[in-house]
């Protein structure tokens, strides 16, 4: 119970972030939790049992940004989407936002509704372990 605590004090205190190539001036964005960017493979899975490949841009405990083509897609869609980092994950997400024309990458954000405790944590170490990688290779570290 302890560590669901600590998971959710994690995802809804406010941290804010910007992109990594955010012009000088550009205004961070409040987001309830930390995400990584990267560019991973997955799989779009649709309610009708169609599976779409997309690539992931960046992912957080509270859901992940994906470019996909092939299908028209509106807000408030269910969908699962399966992608590895560390470890293979298949979650299911809600889109909240559709961004045809969102550059350089027009794709689908999505929020995850169907996401454990324990999918919640695993994520959770892969996103840090990502970060600290970074740091590091960065001399922050």
């Amino acid at each position: 119970m302890e560590k669901r605590r600590e998971l959710e004090r994690q995802r809804f205190e406010p941290v804010a972030t910007a992109s990594a190539d955010a012009g000088a001036g550009e205004q961070s964005e409040k987001r309830a939790s930390a995400r990584v960017f990267l560019k991973t493979r997955g799989r779009l899975l649709l309610a009708d049992g169609q599976e779409l490949p997309c690539l992931l841009h960046d992912v957080s405990l509270g859901g992940a940004y994906v470019s996909v083509h092939g299908a028209n897609l509106g807000v408030g869609a269910r969908v699962s989407l399966s992608f590895a980092i560390g470890r293979s994950y298949e979650i299911g997400a809600r889109i909240l936002r559709v961004d045809a024309s969102h550059r350089p990458h027009p794709g689908i954000g999505l929020e995850w509704i169907t996401a454990d405790e324990d999918t919640l944590h695993r994520l959770a170490m892969e996103i840090a372990r990502i970060m600290v990688n970074r740091r590091r290779q960065q001399g922050r570290y």
